[in-house]
This record gives C-alpha cells, sequence and structure tokens, in this order.
C-alpha cells in the first residue's frame, strides 16, 4: 500500500513540475526539429572554438614556464661560471673530464659534486 502511495505522489510531483515548466520551455525552446539541430550545431562549433582557445591558453602558458625555468638555469650555470676563477673553472668544465667521467661509473658522484656548487 505505501509504495502505491509514493508511486502515486512521484507521479503528482512530475505532473506538477511539467505543468509549471511547460509555458517556459514553450518559450524558449525551439519548436521544430531544424531548428533544435542548427542549435545543436552552433553550440557545437562555439564549444569546440572555446575549448581550443583554451588548449592554446595551456600551451602559451606551458612553454612560457619551461622557457623560464631553462633560462634561470642558465642562468644560475653562468653566474656560477663567472664567480669561479678561471683555473677552477677549467679544472671543472674541461671535456677530458667529462669524457673520463663517462667512461668510470665512480665518477658521477663527483660531477654531481661539481655541479651541486650550482646552487
Amino acid at each position: 500500500v505505501d509504495t502505491i502511495q509514493l508511486a502515486t505522489r512521484g507521479d503528482e510531483a512530475m505532473l506538477y513540475s511539467s505543468r509549471k515548466l511547460d509555458p517556459w520551455l514553450k518559450n524558449y525552446l525551439p519548436n521544430d526539429p531544424f531548428t533544435t539541430v542548427l542549435w545543436v550545431v552552433a553550440f557545437v562549433v562555439v564549444s569546440t572554438f572555446i575549448k581550443h582557445g583554451f588548449l592554446m591558453a595551456n600551451t602559451m602558458l606551458v612553454s612560457w614556464v619551461a622557457m623560464n625555468i631553462s633560462r634561470n638555469i642558465r642562468l644560475k650555470v653562468f653566474d656560477k661560471a663567472l664567480e669561479l676563477d678561471r683555473a677552477q673553472f677549467m679544472s671543472r668544465a674541461r671535456p677530458d673530464s667529462w669524457r673520463k667521467s663517462r667512461a668510470r661509473p665512480t665518477c658521477s658522484a663527483a660531477a654531481f659534486r661539481a655541479f651541486s656548487a650550482v646552487r
């Protein structure tokens, strides 16, 4: 008995809301199918343009951040190279030491110590 009463109350609520919304729907929704299709197509086109605008903004922001990070690292390395005296810089940045450090796996700690001074 309770389920029948609940179903009846649900149907009455649905009927009440549909009667309340009916004037609004008739005023603002298109009446023929062709106009409905036109509105859907226009919505898809506009939303696609908005999506592409957000994608372009995302790409520009990510590239700007990446460029700033790489520029800051490059400036830190360059400033550290200017701080070092020439003999110390040449001992750390010689191409021979790079080849040797690649040949020996134990030189990775020395390379880390040399470039940790950049910070």
